[in-house]
């Protein structure tokens, strides 16, 4: 492809190719056809390119975004439609096989199979798409898919799309280690375009800080679980990306697996922190049942006594998940067939804890709708930001270190005296039930029971915002208990564009007993157009130095504050200054355009909202 003009006097490496196949593992065939050392490319086609990766490197490896995330891994297999038929269910089974099942006590995984998902008219899953941008954007270590794709999209049903969805992703600080078991999704040599993997890790501000793939046609997913396994299960080790994929690559390489190359910096140690056993249940118990209130002990081992702030997390049990696929039998034809996966069991409680004494208990009520089955589970994301230190903290039995899962089973006769107690406030705690809120309101809820509330997510028991008796939104996987509760927590929630007029919000929940309770609240919007400012003053009057303009607003605005003589002459303007529905203030440190202090005396200033200029004209005094 004549690279050695493109690269002349660039001082880059051009891509090594041999039998049509393009890989930097042949630039370290030191012996034999095994890679001798770590190899990476930053694949940036211009010196901006260059420093967008160059400083995403940068500020992930100095200004760690610590936080539950970092314990995430996305794992997303193809589904089994391919030329018509049913016929592939080894995408799902392989990746739960090859990784899914080795580093499930590593990690916290989010399974995005995208054999559970619908098809559209279109025969797409844009469901699986939505939920891929959710979880990406939200932080996770890695994201790993396997199945079939191209230069710039993975899977036929069109699960993530490069110059569609990239644009989507707000996961700055948050960025994963990107790898695609796939075709030709990291083919960088091409002159032509750039591939997904260039386009993913290119991205400024959001996508990966690398990315694994395959610059050709490829097979079979246990070379790139082999890394995801590795990197997991070895973070205690602070394995580095180029360390694993040596490993990887490591005895006899196949051709499926040579194609594969890194686009990063191979010497990046991953932001997923190690695991520590950490939980058990009281000596002699080894089982909890529904309606109990659970009690599980934490227990320092050596280093973990520095860590102070716990984000635990009880999960129902596992259980296995069917499907159905198409299999050729060369007497009947095609017959269906059925395998199975391991669904991650749904939180029961999600709350903090902060010690720093090294031992606590965690105590939680068991709702009703939890499943019963010996895979239940409970985790933590440990964090001691002073020493820039992290964990994932799991259960582990007493009578079997081995033994990662705990037995939930049983009912227990236990009276329910009440129902959930509800506050809630559209914008802001000192919200009035029919006052106004902005168009986009950030919708703020306390809830508490003696039982707990119930955050299964079972249908019919979910904690559920309806908007005018015709919009509903599950918020139940953004509650989270108080610090140390497991009675009372509470939720934020963003609900945008909200239409001007008067509004009813209504909150639902149920107890883990699924006894229900609900509070409803009025509010009103206004257009942008009409949004009025009331109880204008400035603090202190008379300005001796400075002051404070403070004010009221009834919705979200950009403010402008005009300071005139009595002579009527423009003295200081305050420009573009963002405000928010309720009490605002915006300091002047009291000199004029030219950075003088004016004269003792009389002053007025006028506000303007939105550029609508208010009517009123107010004073002010200066006395140096």
């Amino acid at each position: 492809r004549e690279y050695e003009k493109i690269t002349a006097g660039k001082n880059k490496f051009p891509p090594f190719e041999e039998n049509l196949r393009c890989s930097d593992s042949y630039y370290v065939f030191f012996e034999d056809d095994i890679p001798s050392m770590m190899t990476g490319r930053i694949p940036a086609q211009n010196s901006s390119e260059f420093e967008i990766v160059v400083n995403k490197i940068i500020n992930y490896v100095q200004n760690p975004d610590f936080g539950s995330w970092r314990s995430k891994i996305i794992l997303c297999p193809d589904d089994t439609f391919k030329e018509a038929r049913f016929k592939e269910p080894y995408h799902t089974t392989q990746i739960e096989g090859y990784c899914a099942d080795k580093v499930r006590n590593y990690c916290h995984l989010d399974k995005i199979y995208a054999v559970e998902y619908p098809f559209d008219q279109s025969m797409n899953k844009p469901e699986v798409t939505a939920d891929l941008i959710e979880s990406i954007n939200e932080g996770s270590s890695i994201f790993f898919y396997g199945g079939h794709g191209g230069y710039f999209v993975l899977g036929d049903e069109d699960y993530f799309r490069a110059t569609r969805d990239i644009s989507k992703l707000t996961n700055a600080g948050r960025l994963n280690f990107f790898i695609a078991s796939s075709c030709n999704v990291g083919e960088f040599d091409s002159n032509v375009f750039q591939s997904l993997s260039e386009k993913y890790i290119n991205a400024p501000d959001k996508g990966g800080i690398a990315a694994y793939s395959a610059t050709r046609g490829t097979s079979g997913h246990w070379h790139c679980s082999q890394i995801v396994d590795s990197l997991v299960i070895n973070a205690k080790d602070d394995i580095r990306l180029g360390e694993s994929i040596l490993m990887a690559k490591g005895g006899t390489i196949s051709k499926s697996g040579i194609v594969y190359c890194l686009l990063g910096d191979p010497a990046i140690k991953l932001a997923i922190p190690p695991t520590y056993s950490a939980f058990h249940l009281p000596q002699g118990v080894d089982s909890v049942k529904v309606r109990e209130k659970a009690q599980f002990i934490y227990s320092s081992k050596g280093k973990q006594n520095f860590y102070k702030n716990y984000f635990i997390m009880a999960l129902d049990t596992d259980y296995s998940q069917i499907f159905d696929y198409e299999e050729y039998d060369s007497d009947s034809g095609w017959v269906w067939k059925t395998d199975n996966f391991i669904k991650i069991g749904q939180p029961i409680y999600k709350g903090v804890f902060s010690q720093n004494n090294g031992n606590f208990n965690i105590e939680f009520i068991v709702p009703d709708d939890a499943e019963r089955g010996d895979q239940a589970s409970l985790v933590a994301y440990a964090l001691a930001e002073a020493q820039r230190k992290d964990a994932w903290l799991t259960f582990e039995s007493l009578s079997n270190p081995l033994d990662k899962s705990y037995t939930l089973n049983g009912f227990l006769l236990v009276e329910n005296p009440d129902e959930p107690a509800i506050n809630i406030w559209p914008e802001n705690k000192d919200f009035t039930n029919g006052s106004y809120t902005s168009s986009s309101p950030k919708i703020l809820a306390e809830i508490s029971d003696s039982n707990g509330i119930n955050i299964t997510n079972k249908p019919g028991h979910r904690i559920l915002l309806t908007l005018d008796n015709a919009e509903e939104y599950n918020v139940t996987e953004y509650f989270s208990y108080n610090t140390g509760s497991y009675r009372a927590g509470s939720f934020e929630y963003k609900i945008d564009n909200i239409k001007p007029g008067d509004h009813t919000l209504n909150l639902k929940v149920f107890d883990n007993f699924n006894k229900s309770g609900q509070k409803s609240v009025d509010f009103k919007v206004k257009s942008e157009g009409d949004i009025s400012v009331r109880n204008v003053l400035n603090y202190p009057n008379p300005v001796h130095k400075e002051t404070y303009f403070t004010f009221y607003l009834d919705g979200n605005a950009n403010v402008d504050i005009k300071i005139y003589t009595i002579a009527g002459k423009l003295i200081r303007e305050i420009n573009n200054q963002p405000c928010t529905i309720g009490f605002n203030k915006i300091k002047w440190d009291g000199l004029d355009a030219d950075g003088d202090r004016p004269a003792n005396g009389l002053y007025f200033y006028k506000i303007k909202v939105n550029s609508e200029l208010d009517d009123e004209t107010y004073k002010l005094f200066i006395q140096h």
